[in-house]
């Protein structure tokens, strides 16, 4: 049984479920689920596993974090993909997800131009492929690389 202080800093602060933004889940160890720090991609004990006998538990069974198994791809990209079977819709690269979903703030701003770079996005905002604006941006540290209006 989890005491109170452990049970406490695995739910939420508003609903008490389950904190899904701090932890997730690795159900490849028994019949109960193995909860893991979201700070880390791979379930370490999936490792462990691999690491002790490697043909029993190949890499490929390691448990990767749910949100980074998801295929993501430009909304402008997919809609038009829809309209055109020859049309492939830009990949977002996994790095790039968490300022897709989250946007760039201050803070992240040098890493995000160093990956924006990396992954060639037009403006350091834009889809490389449809041109449509595929990053939100901070406004005040960024927008004067990316030459959209404000409105």
């Amino acid at each position: 049984m989890l005491s109170d202080s452990r049970r406490k800093e695995k739910s939420c602060p508003r609903c008490g479920g389950f904190n899904n933004s701090a932890w997730w889940c690795c159900s490849k160890h028994g019949k109960l689920p193995v909860e893991i720090p979201i700070d880390k991609d791979r379930c370490p004990q999936c490792i462990e596993q691999h690491l002790q006998d490697p043909i029993a538990f190949p890499a490929t069974s390691i448990s990767l974090r749910p949100d980074l198994r998801a295929v993501v791809v430009c909304p402008a990209c997919a809609d038009r993909a829809q309209h055109d079977s020859t049309y492939e819709a830009y990949r977002i690269p996994l790095a790039l997800i968490k300022f897709y979903r989250d946007g760039v703030n201050g803070h992240d701003s040098e890493i995000f131009r160093e990956l924006a770079r990396k992954y060639e996005l037009p403006e350091e905002c834009r889809c490389p492929k449809c041109r449509a604006y595929l990053i939100p941006v901070h406004h005040h540290a960024i927008m004067q690389t990316c030459g959209g209006r404000t409105q």
